[in-house]
């Protein structure tokens, strides 16, 4: 089984996207992108060994990063969509893994939303071929693993991860030549001088996928050229005079590169605009220090230039002003992109507390979407040799979301411009972004406090609930009277015992001083005897809200972790917890019109993960 070591050759396998998205936050998923699928060349079957050791990563884990359509589409060029955080071999699968997590900007947002939906299903990993292993019909290759007759790369690089619009035959697959000098045909000669017929496979192979690619771009046949042995430069020649004789001339280079130019422009910008309002950026773009002095005046000059303008320093502010709000000018995406940064910041530093004790879910569109609970009654039996199993009844209840939109309107004008004031902006936009919260916050305390009927038609905490305790003051034997109550909860057929454990002590503030008092205490405060142990000492984490105040300063409810159990969910429209901002173009104001809205719902999926003690 001869091993033969490879030089400049790359390649790239597409196959169907299996991914599972991890943040809807951080836009991070985990995807696999390569397996052992042998996969059938004109010249055999090619397979990638998965054993670690054969696998370098390195480049990928350094330097990789993610692409859309290899870096080819005519709009996004070889800018890339997102970056890789990390990257392994799952021994068990043999298949190479990866994390990813899709840019911001709007282009990668396009990727990003249609991946999330499954509009996108391609995956495609652009690699290097190191080292390889013929195996021959019948034998076994040298990990003991596959069955010639086969190729199997032993040693090899992946470069990129390429999300796919419209995947490839795997059975063909497509290959390029990093460096790209196009020197195939000297490939095959030396290989052939030097009788190394699997060099001169390889290389063929590399001239055969150049050229299809190649055609493939432009609308072209490539079997001619690949049957007459015709050289990649010889194909390039043929396809550059195959256009001109349709007058159709040949997309220059330079525009993947002025669009990738922009797009960080623009970051630098944003991210200057936002270091001189006085938000920082972790990790701010190259060159937004340039910007980091300008007014938002010199900025509209610089963005005019920019956009072909000759002379917008002698422009009065009402023409600059129009010259500049336009869809073709940077200076409105770069505002927008400022504003969606406050938006982040508000939204992580918003002093609200529902989300301790209540979950999230997600709701594809406006429509009702119900969220079940199953059960199931009866014991377990013994099976006899031999015996059969019996039917087992099970019941389950459902309970529909909803989500509604809430939104409201302002914008800034011309003066705001002349003023310089864009950061009064922005802190109207974090105002606006933290009463978007504090209502969210206010909404789920009201359900607790305003005690409203639920979906069977009782009111959320009730003596048929079994979670309304009678009246105490905060002490440990109220607390305990609660936790048993919890505890003996029935399920939906009222026949299991579901023995919830409350973990969250959620009081006015009003009360919260007691509560540490009880929670964090080595000695039962009620007791006389320092001696005597508290048992509720580090049971709870203490949860306290003025939201609770305005309606009672003596209630206190105990709630179970809403991963254990069902209790209120706030539902957000396609897992989206920020509000978006959108932008228009005024005619009236002469400036930007804003409008921020917000889809989501809150509902009560379950009565017996709480319970209330009304207090005295």
């Amino acid at each position: 089984m001869p091993t033969n070591k490879i030089t400049d050759n790359s390649y790239i396998r597409t196959a169907e996207l299996s991914v599972r998205e991890i943040s809807s936050d951080k836009r991070e998923f985990e995807l696999s992108f390569s397996s052992e699928k042998p996969v059938t060349r004109w010249f055999g079957t090619e397979i990638l060994s998965h054993d670690v050791e054969c696998v370098d990563l390195k480049r990928l884990a350094e330097v990789g990063t993610v692409l859309f359509h290899h870096g080819k589409d005519a709009n996004y060029g070889s800018l890339p969509i997102g970056k890789i955080t990390a990257v392994w071999i799952d021994e068990n699968t043999k298949k190479g893994r990866a994390k990813i997590v899709f840019d911001n900007d709007e282009k990668s947002d396009l990727i990003y939303q249609k991946v999330k939906a499954g509009s996108i299903k391609g995956i495609s990993i652009g690699y290097t071929i190191d080292v390889i292993e013929e195996v021959k019909s019948g034998a076994t290759s040298t990990n003991g693993r596959f069955t010639g007759p086969c190729v199997v790369v032993t040693k090899w690089t992946p470069m990129e991860i390429s999300i796919e619009p419209v995947p490839a035959d795997t059975d063909v697959g497509i290959g390029r030549t990093l460096k790209g000098d196009g020197n195939i045909m000297s490939n095959i000669n030396e290989a052939k001088t030097t009788e190394d017929p699997q060099r001169a496979i390889l290389a063929e192979r590399q001239r055969v996928t150049e050229i299809q690619a190649l055609c493939r771009s432009f609308d072209i046949t490539s079997d001619k050229y690949i049957a007459s042995g015709d050289s990649i430069e010889t194909v390039r020649e043929a396809v550059l005079n195959e256009l001109k004789n349709r007058q159709q001339p040949l997309p220059a280079a330079r525009i993947t590169v002025e669009a990738d130019e922009e797009d960080k422009y623009r970051a630098a910008a944003a991210d200057g605009l936002l270091a001189r309002m006085g938000y920082s950026s972790q990790n701010p773009s190259a060159g937004y220090e340039n910007f980091r002095g300008m007014t938002l005046k010199d900025l509209m000059i610089d963005c005019a230039l920019r956009n072909g303008e000759k002379s917008p320093h002698r422009m009065d502010i009402n023409e600059l002003t129009r010259s500049v709000l336009t869809d073709s000018s940077a200076f409105l995406s770069i505002v927008n992109s400022t504003m969606n940064a406050v938006i982040s910041k508000a939204y992580s530093s918003a002093p609200v507390t529902f989300t301790a004790w209540t979950s999230e879910g997600s709701n594809s569109d406006f429509k009702s979407a119900k969220r079940f609970r199953l059960s199931a009654t009866g014991d377990m039996y013994e099976i006899p040799e031999n015996g059969e199993f019996k039917d087992s009844k099970g019941l389950d209840e459902g309970v529909e979301t909803k989500i509604k939109t809430f939104g409201k309107k302002f914008g800034f004008s011309r003066q705001t411009i002349i003023d310089d004031s864009l950061g009064t902006v922005a802190r109207m936009i974090e105002a606006q972004v933290r009463s978007n919260l504090r209502f969210i916050n206010r909404k789920c305390y009201e359900l607790l406090a305003k005690n409203s009927k639920i979906y069977d038609g009782k009111s959320l905490f009730a003596a048929e609930h079994n979670n309304l305790m009678t009246e105490q003051t905060l002490s440990i034997a109220a607390l305990n009277e609660m936790i048993v109550a919890m505890a003996k909860q029935k399920d939906i057929s009222n026949s299991e015992t579901l023995n919830i454990t409350p973990s969250i002590l959620i009081v006015p503030v009003a009360l919260q001083l007691e509560a540490y008092k009880i929670v964090e205490s080595l000695a039962d405060p009620s007791s006389t005897n320092s001696g005597v142990v508290n048992p509720m000492r580090g049971r709870f984490q203490v949860i306290s809200d003025a939201n609770l105040d305005v309606h009672s300063a003596k209630s206190f409810y105990l709630a179970a972790n809403p991963n254990d159990i069902d209790t209120i969910e706030v539902t957000y429209l396609n897992g989206n917890k920020q509000p978006v901002l959108e932008s228009n173009v005024s005619f009236d104001r002469l400036g930007v019109e804003y409008r921020m809205y917000h889809d989501f719902g809150i509902t009560v999926l379950d009565y017996r993960g709480l319970v209330k003690n009304p207090g005295k």
